[in-house]
């Protein structure tokens, strides 16, 4: 769905000289803007502490592009983009920065005689949410009518545990109401994760058997090569189960198991998806302990910006299964890290041997696998076994693969960022975390971080680039 010249949007950026701004929503909104998917009445709001002039502005925005979208400075449109472009300098508790927010939009409305959408994305960390709320609705610029919408973007993390996640949300449903509230998960937005939808839902090849009687086993696995690299005092804080686990793992498991509405809705859409979550296995101390797994590879410690002796996660693996009638009795198992042997993020759907099989006559052979690759290359890979060809009676493993895109077809995170910047223009919510799946994933993982907090399991050491299990 395009949208429409029709529809006036003021899109404002708070924190738009940070990292997150350059990196992914600048170039995303060129993406846009590039494939006219942008309302020909837009205007980028700029919103951060540094003093910064238009030609300033130019600068940063074709800096970005440039390093984060391979766009040529030369370009004809990069001139017509950076005019989108306005800026507000002030602190996010700055009262009158927030009166001249007000008059811009104000003058812009004038000016095109009309009524403007509103995005607000809240590039900025959770500890000035506050301020900026408290600003936007003491200026009446958290309201929507009939005749125009606002709505806010938030990234993760949603709180550091369900009690912390509860009161952001308490603080953000004062001043929005949840079909205004999007809450970014981008490997939602991916394509490969979007592309389960499909896979499952549009084809008559796999659904019916999407089951406990025919599935062995579900694995989930973040695998990187990299280190902590920049984020070193952030991911200490936090540790890998949060940073990956808490959320992006547990998205990616509701993907492959929830169940389709019939109604596809966005509401009914992420109601299934906490529906899943809600119906992972509770934990007792017996568990934790036997299906609980953290480790930190050597010279963390080292690092600047490592707190001394941190006791932090760089690796974990969970064992767990789902209280649901079609997933009982499967074992999930989830794990992610940093430092790794190779970077392997996938979901393997492991299907059950035949309880008659031919082949096993010829020769022992392992299960059938259906394979969602997220990384290095986005493929969907369906593993059999086959005859090979000749005389002999020999079987080997054969795989069918689709590749979503060639390598060099895509640039990391922008597709992805575009699409949620599409999405909360268009409304639809789909792809964003509701309230009650953020608390499903705390109601889940907090009982693992409590367990390991208290000191009941060791924290492992593993050398780099090797797999601690």
């Amino acid at each position: 769905m395009q949208i429409t010249s029709q529809q006036p949007l003021v899109f404002v950026i708070f924190g738009m000289t940070g990292d997150l701004s350059t990196r992914k929503i600048i170039p995303s909104l060129w993406y846009l803007f590039k494939h006219k998917y942008l309302s020909q009445r837009t205007v980028i709001l700029g919103f951060s502490r540094k003093e910064l002039t238009s030609h300033d502005i130019e600068i940063l925005v074709t800096d970005s592009l440039s390093e984060h979208a391979q766009v040529n400075q030369t370009s004809t449109d990069l001139k017509a983009f950076c005019k989108l472009f306005r800026y507000i300098s002030g602190t996010f508790d700055n009262h009158d920065a927030y009166a001249q927010l007000q008059r811009q939009i104000g003058d812009i409305e004038k000016a095109w005689n009309t009524k403007v959408n509103r995005i607000f994305f809240f590039a900025v960390p959770p500890i000035h949410y506050e301020p900026i709320l408290q600003n936007l609705s003491q200026h009446k610029l958290d309201h929507q009518s009939s005749q125009y919408w606002c709505r806010i973007l938030i990234e993760k993390p949603f709180g550091s545990d369900l009690n912390s996640a509860r009161k952001l949300q308490a603080l953000i449903g004062t001043y929005f109401t949840e079909d205004q509230i999007y809450r970014i998960d981008h490997y939602l937005f991916k394509e490969i994760i979007q592309g389960i939808e499909n896979f499952r839902f549009s084809n008559n090849l796999f659904e019916h058997l999407w089951n406990n009687h025919t599935i062995e086993r579900i694995d989930l696995r973040l695998h990187e090569t990299l280190g902590v690299e920049d984020r070193a005092g952030f991911y200490d804080s936090v540790g890998a189960l949060r940073d990956v686990g808490q959320n992006h793992l547990l998205s990616m498991l509701a993907m492959i198991t929830m169940h389709y509405p019939k109604d596809q809705g966005s509401i009914d859409i992420q109601k299934e998806r906490a529906k899943i979550l809600r119906a992972l296995s509770p934990w007792n101390s017996k568990l934790l302990k036997q299906n609980t797994f953290r480790a930190q590879y050597r010279g963390y410690a080292e690092i600047p910006h490592i707190q001394e002796n941190s006791n932090t996660e760089t690796f974990f693996h969970i064992k767990t299964e789902l209280k649901h009638p079609r997933w009982s009795n499967i074992p999930i198992y989830i794990s992610g890290g940093k430092k790794m042997a190779e970077v392997n993020k996938e979901i393997i759907i492991t299907l059950a041997h035949p309880q008659i099989c031919h082949l096993c006559k010829i020769g022992e052979h392992e299960p059938n696998r259906i394979i969602f690759k997220i990384a290095p290359h986005d493929e969907i890979t369906i593993c059999f076994w086959a005859k090979k060809p000749g005389l002999e009676t020999i079987i080997e493993e054969r795989n069918m693969t689709f590749f979503l895109y060639e390598k060099e077809m895509r640039t990391q995170y922008v597709e992805e960022y575009a699409k949620v910047i599409h999405a909360a223009a268009t409304g639809d919510q789909s792809y964003f975390t509701s309230a009650e799946e953020v608390e499903a994933m705390w109601q889940f993982t907090d009982p693992i971080i409590d367990f390991w907090s208290s000191g009941n399991a060791a924290l492992q050491l593993y050398d780099e680039n090797t797999n601690p299990l």
